[in-house]
């Protein structure tokens, strides 16, 4: 995600469907944290130039002031080379890049703001979706040119759909530290604790049978 890449893909919504400009922008929220990261797995069609020709990229979350998040965004090349490029982004002022972090929380109905495009962008749905092996709420919106998704609770965009004039190019987060995978259909928090009760449990049991028999003995004698 070069910074090449964020201008192509932003000129390709600039059609994009936005509320009149005397809306009131929804409450911005801030939810990532510096240590935040989700990798992403990147597919392009038709002839993507070279520098667009990605296979993988890597959101960082490198220090978090407020509403100012400063990013280390990594990619790597089909041909195996890595780029990286570190920005400040700046959710309350519209400084998104393109849209990769917006407010947390935003119901559907809300909006955000893209200071490149000079535009409100409307969040249009919500569901449940999984990514990254666990259920999400996934709110989402659909533009000429471009569909994005979002993690909810956190504003980082989980999917992007761009088509450009020559190419098009899909990111699919597969891989986060932001939240954790379900686990036979737990919750990995619910599943750890549950097996560690579970464990005690049985350990208890062992040693309550060994004192047993170990009176026993030692009557028996």
């Amino acid at each position: 995600m070069e910074r090449k890449l964020v201008l192509a893909a932003a000129s390709a919504a600039m059609l994009v469907l936005c509320v009149s400009c005397d809306a009131v922008l929804s409450e911005v929220s801030v939810a990532v944290r510096e240590g935040d990261w989700v990798e992403y797995n990147v597919t392009t069609t038709a002839n993507p130039p070279e520098e667009h020709n990605v296979t993988w990229a890597r959101l960082e979350i490198l220090h978090v002031n407020g509403s100012e998040i400063r990013i280390n965004s990594t990619s790597q090349a089909r041909n195996g080379t890595v780029s990286s490029l570190i920005m400040t982004l700046n959710v309350e002022k519209g400084q998104i890049g393109a849209w990769w972090i917006i407010p947390a929380n935003l119901d559907p109905g809300a909006i955000f703001y893209d200071a490149f495009l000079d535009v409100n962008v409307t969040i249009f749905g919500e569901q449940q979706l999984e990514y990254a092996g666990a259920i999400r709420d996934i709110t989402n919106t659909t533009v000429p040119g471009r569909v994005k998704r979002w993690d909810k609770a956190t504003g980082v965009f989980v999917l992007s759909a761009d088509e450009l004039p020559d190419y098009s190019i899909n990111v699919s987060a597969y891989r986060p530290n932001m939240w954790n995978p379900q686990i036979r259909g737990l919750d990995s928090a619910i599943y750890y604790v549950t097996a560690f009760v579970a464990t005690l449990a049985a350990v208890v049991i062992v040693v309550l049978i060994f004192m047993r028999r170990r009176k026993k003995n030692d009557a028996s004698n």
